[in-house]
Order: structure tokens, then sequence, then C-alpha cells
């Protein structure tokens, strides 16, 4: 539908000008109304018919958006698997000696590039916080534990309490780490954070540095390092 060009109205009649030249302008602006009227209507009916077509086009684009995110995200994981896969040496934990770069490993459920050369594989543990490693992808999930353990840092710890109460000791760390504990659903016994020396502070609490934390089924500890012997629960 084309746009109707609305023609601007004669002159509005005024009285002073006398009643020769006012009848004239009347009749004039009067004449032109119905004109005017009809290109205005046809002007508002073009504008609604734009008004639909703008926003039709404005949820396409969105829907192009949302489309382009996905294929970029699954480009990206195109890219991490082959990334996963190219220079692949095996499980950190079988690898001794020296390990120059390219090289990817698999450590705590996830793939990590190799960034620095390194002299002794066995010194450098991939770890968000290890500059000499990349993450690449993966869940970070470490086997399922089913007996008292320590807890990784920088990984997440799944456990399942079936026969009794699993202690789940804290590693040393250091600020920018964080830890991740998660009880089952499955777990018919309790899981209990054993943090000696480590204040957790949660929200306006705070869980001293002698208190355990104990996880019921399906409950999850998130704590994230603020120094060697403080965490923030989130």
């Amino acid at each position: 539908m084309a746009y109707t060009p609305i023609t601007p109205l004669p002159a509005v009649p005024d009285a002073n000008d006398g009643p020769d030249t006012f009848t004239e302008d009347a009749d004039a602006f009067l004449g032109a109304l119905p004109t005017w009227a009809n290109q205005v209507n046809a002007a508002g009916t073009y504008i609604d018919t734009i008004g639909s077509q703008v926003d039709a086009d404005k949820t396409a684009s969105a829907a192009s958006a949302t489309a382009a995110a996905n294929s970029a995200a699954a480009a990206l994981n195109s890219q991490n698997l082959a990334a996963a896969s190219a220079d692949f040496k095996g499980a950190w934990s079988s690898l001794t000696g020296a390990l120059n770069k390219p090289a990817t490993v698999s450590h705590n459920g996830s793939f990590w590039a190799l960034l620095n050369n390194l002299a002794n594989v066995t010194t450098s543990t991939p770890s968000l916080t290890n500059a000499d490693w990349q993450f690449i992808s993966g869940t970070r999930f470490q086997a399922t534990r089913t007996a008292n353990f320590t807890v990784a840092r920088n990984a997440m710890e799944n456990v399942t309490a079936t026969s009794a109460t699993i202690d789940a000791t804290l590693s040393s760390f250091s600020a920018g780490d964080f830890f991740f504990v998660n009880s089952n659903p499955a777990s018919t016994q309790l899981v209990r954070i054993v943090k000696s020396g480590v204040t957790v502070a949660y929200k306006n609490q705070t869980v001293a540095t002698g208190d355990n934390i104990t996880l019921r089924a399906g409950e999850t500890f998130r704590a994230f390092a603020i120094s060697s012997t403080g965490l923030v629960a989130y």
C-alpha cells in the first residue's frame, strides 16, 4: 500500500477580512475538508499497516537474533570439542615428565588446554587459578563420592551418602578458589562439610571456625574463597 500525501488545507477563514473574503475563504476551506479527511484516513490506514509490519519485523528480528545466538553457542561448543580432541594427551593424572604445548588433558571432568611448557606436568594441576592451563569445556564434576573424602578445589563434588554420614573435608585453599559439594537426592544420610579453622559467611550469618556444615539429600554447598581461611557461601 502506497502512502497517500495529505494536501494542506486552505487558509482558515477570518471574519476580520470582510464579508466577501470571509465567504470565499470559508467556501474554499469547507470544500477542501472532505478530500483532506479522506487523505488523513488513508494515511492513518497506511500508518497502521506499517506499524503492524514494524512489529512483525521486530519479532522476526528477535527470533533471528535468538537463532544467531544459538548458532554461535553451538559453534563455540563444536570449537571447544574440536580443541579438546586436538593434541589430546589423556588424563592429567596419568601423565608424568615434561609436557609441551599444544596439549590437551582431561581432569576433574573437564578438558584443559596447556598454555605453558612444563618440565614436570605433575607439579601443575589444571584449575581455574592455574595460569598454565585454560579451561575448555566440561562439567568439572568429580566421580560420585560414597565415602569420606577431601574436597577438591575448583571442582564439583557429587556425594551419595547411604550407609553413614560422609565427611567432606575442605582442602587448603587460596583467595579466588571455590568449593562445590552436592548431596544427591538419593542420599539417605547426611553429608558433613568439615572445615576446621575456616569461617563461612552466608547472607547475614556466619558459621564459626569450629562448626561444621551438614547437607541433607538434595542440598548443595557452594562457597567462594576470599582468603585462605574465609569463605563466602552463596
